[in-house]
Parts: C-alpha cells; structure tokens; sequence
C-alpha cells in the first residue's frame, strides 16, 4: 500500500489553501499535524475525491486517483470520517450503519448485515447495535462515524479531528481504536492535537499555511527541537523575558515556573530541559513564522 502526493496545489480566488504539497504514505499511523486553517481539511478532502486539486497528482499504489478509472478505484479502497459528520438520530446504530453501506453498494443484504455485525464489534458497539443515535455520547458517534468508514474493509482510512471535543477517557479509547486499526492498512489521522499524535503515530507530517513544514518521524521532529528548550523560575510578580514562547506556565509558592522555546538561554538562571512533541511543534512553526510572517 503506498499512496503519493505530488506537487498538489489548490486555491481559492485569491486564497492559496495548498501549496506543492509532496507526500508519501506507507502502511500503518500517518499524522498530519497544524494549527487550524493550516489547509489539512483541504489535503484530505483532494485525496478522498471530494475536492479537485489545481496541480499536482495523487497515486495509489501507481494509480493517479485524481482522475477516472483511478477515482472509482480508490472509493472501494477508502474509508472516510470527516470532521463534521451528519447522523439520523432518531436511527438506531444498526440501521444508520445499513443505509450507509447501501448508499456503498453493498446489495447482498445478509453479507451487509454479518459486515456491520463486525465492524459494531470493532469499534466496541456491538451491545449498542440497537440503541438510538440520540442517546450516544460524543465519543461513542465517532466511532459509529468509524464504523461506517470502515465499511467494505478499505486499505485507507482516512480522519480528520476525531477527538476533537472530547473527554479524555473518549480520546484515549479512538485514539487507541485507530493505532488497532493501523496494522494492517494506511491510516491517517489529521489532528490540531499534539498529544493525539504521540501516542499513536511514528511518522508526521506538519503542515502551515499550506506547506508541508516537516514530513518524516516523530523522533527526528522532536529531535530537531534539542537545545532551544528552556525551565526558568522567576520570582512573584516577574516576567519571562520577551523573544521566547512560553509552552508552559506554572505558579508555585514564591514564584512562577516557565517552559519557554527559543534559540539560547532566557536567562542564567535557565535550565535546559529535553524536548517534548508540544514543544517540537512550537519550535517548528517558531521557524515556519520568520519565512512566512
């Protein structure tokens, strides 16, 4: 399974949303990281077909999906989640999920049935085939949304901010659910959420306004960020210094504890610190802001 991104580009009117975008996806947990209106909804929806691209190509395993036969290949091959996604309240689990896997094509009802009988059991809503969609929590619809993306068993699924709004035990168990399903197809997670993304995924790509900032491991991303890391104490009532970005601020008795990002130390009295997945992400967006204001 390989799908490649090459020198996408899409705007609109005087907008560049994406600009040579260049990508490319192997088996397993893909994060796509960037603050929001950084053009990853974008991306997504150019490689589920949704949206045309103005340039470049996207192949799956040779095919350019991007155009015919290649865009009627890759719906048998892609499950999708978007960031907002419509349910039928008043529809039972069951139910919704077998109108959704018509809308997909799948006509021979008994095998319909037996598929959402198993993908109910993947996502852990199997006992609450029955219930109303009115009645689910937050987390439990995302993974009905999951579901229906994985109907037809696809090689690719794709999600965009699936726990976004969520509490933490929701996050944690869809988190989970993903990097499960990531071990035998290409799944790409696409989150503002730091956190979503270290505890899931070895590869990552950072995109900001548009532009792939950094495409390669979790390791070498964070690694990039050793040495501008920063622990200063400061008394009451006194400021960090100006020129670093603070990541962390904690108040203790007689004074302020502050995590700050930047190039040398804030102050003498600064200690340096390893660098965490948050703060690469500063640092990296710290350097993208000086090329592009």
């Amino acid at each position: 399974m390989n799908l490649s991104v090459h020198g996408v580009g899409k705007s609109y009117g005087r907008v560049q949303a994406l600009t040579r975008i260049d990508l490319e996806l192997e088996q397993g947990m893909f994060g796509l990281l960037g603050p929001n209106g950084a053009g990853k909804t974008t991306l997504l929806r150019i490689l589920v077909g949704i949206t045309r691209a103005d340039s470049g190509s996207v192949r799956v395993d040779g095919k350019d999906v991007t155009r015919e036969p290649g865009r009627t290949n890759l719906r048998r091959r892609l499950g999708y989640l978007p960031q907002e996604f419509g349910f039928y309240p008043e529809m039972t689990a069951a139910q919704f999920l077998d109108y959704m896997a018509i809308l997909k094509e799948m006509d021979d009802g008994s095998m319909r049935r037996r598929h959402i009988r198993e993908v109910l059991e993947l996502v852990g809503l199997r006992e609450d085939a029955d219930r109303r969609l009115k009645g689910f929590s937050g987390g439990m619809r995302r993974r009905v949304g999951i579901a229906q993306a994985l109907l037809a068993d696809p090689d690719i699924l794709i999600v965009d901010e699936p726990t976004a709004g969520l509490d933490p035990e929701e996050r944690i168990r869809l988190r989970n659910l993903l990097a499960g399903l990531a071990t035998d197809r290409l799944v790409i997670l696409s989150t503002h959420i730091v956190e979503d993304i270290s505890q899931t995924c070895r590869n990552l790509a950072l995109v900001a306004v548009g532009e792939v900032v950094y495409d390669g491991s979790v390791a070498n991303f964070i690694d990039a960020a050793r040495g501008v890391v920063w622990e200063l104490r400061t008394a009451d009532g006194a400021s960090p210094p100006t020129g670093w970005t603070q990541v962390a601020t904690v108040a203790e008795a007689g004074g302020v504890r502050y995590r700050l990002v930047g190039e040398g130390a804030p102050a003498p009295a600064a200690i340096p610190q390893p660098a965490s997945l948050e703060d690469a992400y500063v640092w990296h967006m710290r350097i993208k802001r000086r090329t592009h204001p």
